[in-house]
């Protein structure tokens, strides 16, 4: 069985000063984690770099300049190329201390489901995607125009900051009559 995915676009950097402690993180990981058999434990637990552990989890790590580890370049990109999802959310999430802020890989599944693995702050979180071909203001104007009627306009502040600019303009705006 399984889920088959494709990694469609990142922006994916460690930095070479995080290369060992980022090895060791997911070498930690792997060892208290149950289920990993689509992946050979030991193949990662004996790897002698990060780019080794991460070829055997099937998400090589690309490098400037070629694609070997010589230990002087920062990782710059990275891509599945696997099947099926494995432990995805386990491993990144002991990476991610160690991942760029701002980084992401952008994936879709065999239904067409597509998501962003998200790091931030030393943090991994899963971003759904929503395809739309509506126009997304016109919608989200809609929406505002029913809400600013019940006065819970500032109930969507910090949701999205495309959101905030549009309420912050409708907020600082005279207030219209109702009818």
């Amino acid at each position: 069985m399984g889920y088959y995915i494709t990694s469609r676009d990142c922006q994916f950097v460690i930095k070479r000063v995080n290369m060992e402690p980022a090895l060791a993180a997911l070498k930690k990981a792997v060892k208290k984690a149950k289920g990993w058999d689509w992946v050979g434990e030991r193949e990662i637990l004996d790897s002698k770099s990060l780019s080794e552990a991460m070829k055997a989890l099937r998400w090589p790590l690309c490098f400037r300049g070629d694609l070997k580890d010589d230990g002087l370049l920062d990782a710059i990109s990275i891509y599945f190329d696997g099947e099926k999802q494995g432990s995805e959310e386990e491993f990144f999430a002991a990476l991610a201390p160690y991942v760029e802020d701002g980084s992401y890989i952008e994936a879709v599944g065999e239904d067409d489901n597509r998501w962003r693995w998200a790091f931030r702050n030393g943090m991994f979180t899963i971003e759904n995607a929503i395809v739309s071909y509506e126009n997304y203001e016109a919608v989200v104007r809609a929406i505002l125009d029913r809400m600013e009627k019940s006065d819970s306009l500032p109930l969507l502040l910090r949701v999205h900051p495309v959101l905030d600019r549009m309420l912050e303009e409708r907020l600082k705006a005279p207030k219209k009559k109702r009818r």
